[in-house]
C-alpha cells in the first residue's frame, strides 16, 4: 500500500434504531527529511547520470545512461563539487549503461543493460582496468527473454547479479558460469529470486509521461543498486526510496530474497534519482539526472549523501541499551499488523454487519409500531386485545398472567386467564416475530426485490439478469 492509511475513525451501533458507521480517515506519513544536496554536475557530459561510485580518498565516478547516443563507454571521474576531472574509456559501443561498481582490484564494471523496449538478445558488462586502461566485454542472456534493468550489484565474489525494473516486482538474475569476455552468444544467467516493493508517499522522481499521471509508480521501480565495500550490506533503490538489507558471508541474493525485511531511507525531493552508492563513511551517496519538469522547470543532475536508516527495533535497542521494542499505539498496531488491504476488508465486513443491523432495527421500529396502531384501533372498537377475553367485565380484566386488576399480588395461577408473551424490552412486541404487511416498502430490502424489477443482490451489488453481476467494487457489465 500507498503512504496513505485507512483507519475506523468510529463504529456506533444503537439498538432502538440500529445503525453502523464506518468512517475512513487518512493519516498521511511525516514528510521524511531531505538527504543533504553535496553538489550538482553542470557539465553535460554528465547531465544524465546513472551510475555512480564513490571513491576511497573523496570524489566520485559516474555514468551516462544510453539515452544520449554513445560510440564508447566513458566513466567520468569527478571532484568533490562535482567538477570533472578526467575519465576512464571502453572503445566499445555500448546499447544502455545504466549502473556502475568498483572492486577491490580497481575493476570498473559498466553495467550495460538498459532495455527500455524490451528487444534486446543479450545484455552486457564493460570492464575497464583503471591501472592500465585495458577493457573487455561480457554478454549474457536471460533465461526467459528480454527484460530492462537498471541495477546492478556485485558481491565480494565478483559474480555480478542484475536487477529488473519491473513495476513493482523486481527479479534477480545471476550468471551460472565464470565470466566469458567476447561471447557473442552470452554467458547463461538464471533467475535467483525476485522482491516486491510497496509503493509510498515519498515525492520525487518523474510524475507523468507524455500528460499520463504516474502517481506512485515511480516508488515501486528499482533504478539502482549497490554492495558496501566491506561486502556486509547491499541496497536497491526506486525512484523515491532506498532499501538496505543486511548480508551474511557476502552472499547478497540470500539477504535479498529472504525472509528479513530491508530498511526504508526515503530520498525525498530527488527529480529522477537513478544511481546509488556507499560512502567511505557508511551514507548513501545518489545521483540524480538533470531533469525538466511537467511546468518546465529545469534543475541539473545533482549528488545527495543521507544517513541510512536503521531497523526499529536496532533504533529502540540503542535508545535505551536493551532488546525492547518500539511501543506502538493500538491503532499503528493494527495497521502495521493488518496493512492497507486487510484494513480495507475489515471495513466491507463491518459495512455489511452494520447495514444488517439496521435493517433488523429497521424491522424492529416498524412492528412495534403496527403493534401499536392494532391495539389502539382494537381498544377504540371494544374489542378484547392480548390477554383479555370477551366475557370479563369492565374494571376485571385479567393482565395476561392471571390476575385482575383489582387483585392483590398472590403467586401466579395459570388457569386464570391465558398466558401473555413476556415483553422483550422495546415496548411493542418480540423482536423476532415476524410481520407480514403487503404495503410493507421494506419487507424485501436489501435483498430481494427491488421495486418490483426481479433484482437480486447483496448490500454492495449483485446480479441483474439485465446487466451482469457486480461485486463490493464493481463487476463485469453484459453489455
Amino acid at each position: 500500500m500507498t503512504g496513505i492509511t485507512s483507519r475506523t475513525a468510529a463504529i456506533g451501533i444503537i439498538v432502538g434504531v440500529i445503525a453502523a458507521a464506518v468512517v475512513p480517515t487518512a493519516a498521511v506519513a511525516e514528510e521524511p527529511e531531505p538527504g543533504e544536496q553535496l553538489c550538482e554536475i553542470v557539465d553535460e557530459r554528465l547531465s544524465e547520470l546513472s551510475g555512480l561510485v564513490a571513491l576511497p580518498e573523496g570524489g566520485y565516478l559516474g555514468i551516462n545512461d544510453g539515452s544520449i547516443n554513445q560510440t564508447a563507454v566513458d566513466v567520468f571521474q569527478l571532484d568533490e563539487s562535482c567538477g570533472i576531472t578526467g575519465s576512464y574509456h571502453s572503445p566499445i559501443e555500448p546499447w544502455d549503461p545504466e549502473d556502475l561498481a568498483m572492486d577491490d582490484a580497481g575493476l570498473l564494471w559498466v553495467a550495460d543493460i538498459g532495455d527500455n523496449q524490451a528487444e534486446r538478445s543479450t545484455v552486457a558488462i564493460h570492464r575497464i582496468d583503471t591501472q592500465t586502461g585495458v577493457s573487455a566485454i561480457y554478454r549474457f542472456a536471460y533465461p526467459d527473454g528480454a527484460h530492462d534493468a537498471e541495477a546492478m550489484l556485485l558481491p565480494p565474489d565478483g559474480v555480478p547479479v542484475f536487477v529488473t525494473k519491473g513495476v513493482g516486482e523486481a527479479t534477480l538474475y545471476r550468471a551460472t558460469a565464470p565470466l566469458d569476455p567476447n561471447n557473442p552468444d552470452g554467458g547463461r544467467l538464471e533467475n535467483v529470486g525476485s522482491i516486491t516493493i510497496e509503493p509510498t508517499d515519498t515525492p520525487g522522481g518523474p510524475d507523468q509521461v507524455n500528460g499520463i499521471p504516474l502517481a506512485d509508480v515511480p516508488s515501486v521501480m528499482i533504478t539502482g543498486g549497490a554492495v558496501s565495500p566491506e561486502g556486509d550490506r547491499a541496497v536497491l533503490r526506486t525512484y523515491t526510496d532506498a532499501y538496505e538489507w543486511e548480508v551474511e558471508d557476502g552472499d547478497v541474493v540470500a539477504a535479498i530474497t529472504g525472509d528479513a525485511e530491508p530498511v526504508r531511507t526515503p530520498l525525498p525531493g530527488e527529480p529522477q534519482g537513478e544511481a546509488i552508492t556507499y560512502g567511505p563513511d557508511g551514507t548513501f551517496i545518489t545521483g540524480s539526472e538533470s531533469f525538466t519538469s511537467a511546468d518546465g522547470q529545469f534543475s541539473n543532475a545533482a549528488l545527495w549523501r543521507y544517513e541510512p536508516a536503521v531497523a526499529a527495533s536496532d533504533a529502540e535497542e540503542d535508545a535505551t541499551g536493551d532488546d525492547a521494542g518500539p511501543e506502538t499505539g493500538f491503532v499503528d498496531f493494527v495497521i502495521d499488523t493488518l496493512g492497507v488491504n486487510g484494513i480495507l476488508w475489515v471495513i466491507a465486513l463491518i459495512g455489511v454487519v452494520g447495514l444488517a443491523m439496521f435493517s433488523v432495527g429497521l424491522r424492529v421500529i416498524l412492528r412495534t409500531r403496527a403493534n401499536r396502531r392494532a391495539a389502539a384501533e382494537a381498544k377504540e372498537a371494544g374489542s378484547p386485545v392480548d390477554g383479555e377475553t370477551a366475557d370479563d367485565p369492565p374494571g376485571d380484566r385479567h393482565d395476561g398472567y392471571g390476575y385482575a386488576d383489582d387483585d392483590p399480588p398472590a403467586p401466579r395461577d395459570d388457569s386464570h386467564g391465558p398466558r401473555a408473551r413476556p415483553d422483550d424490552g422495546l415496548s411493542g412486541g418480540r423482536l423476532f416475530e415476524p410481520v407480514r404487511r403487503d404495503d410493507d416498502d421494506f419487507r424485501d430490502w436489501p435483498y430481494g426485490r427491488h421495486n418490483g424489477e426481479g433484482r437480486t443482490g447483496t448490500v454492495y451489488g449483485g446480479r441483474d439478469d439485465r446487466d451482469g453481476d457486480g461485486t463490493v467494487y464493481g463487476g463485469r457489465r453484459n453489455r
